[in-house]
C-alpha cells in the first residue's frame, strides 16, 4: 500500500481591495519540501494579457454589482479616465 498522507488544516487569509495587487500565496507541498510561493498577480496578468480582455471588455460600461466602496469607485473612475487619455 502507498503512504498515507496526513492532512494538517492550515488557512491563509489576505485582505485586499481593488486598488491592491493580488498577493503571493504559499502553497504547502509535503513536510519535506518547502512551501511553493504562487504570485497571483503574475498569474492574473498573464491570463489577462493572453486572453486579450483589454480588447474584449468595454470599460465604458458601468461596473456590475456589487457596488464598490466610494473610495474604490473614485479610484476606478480616475484610472479609467487616465486610460481614455491614451
Amino acid at each position: 500500500m502507498g503512504d498515507r498522507v496526513t492532512t494538517v488544516e492550515r488557512t491563509f487569509t489576505h485582505s485586499f481591495t481593488v486598488r491592491d495587487s493580488f498577493p503571493t500565496v504559499p502553497i504547502p507541498l509535503t513536510e519535506e519540501e518547502p512551501e511553493l510561493a504562487i504570485d497571483l498577480q503574475a498569474v492574473f496578468a498573464g491570463v489577462y494579457g493572453r486572453s486579450r480582455y483589454h480588447q474584449r471588455i468595454d470599460y465604458g460600461q458601468p461596473l456590475p454589482p456589487p457596488n464598490l466602496e466610494p473610495a474604490d469607485q473614485a479610484w476606478v473612475e480616475q484610472l479609467l479616465a487616465v486610460g481614455e487619455g491614451n
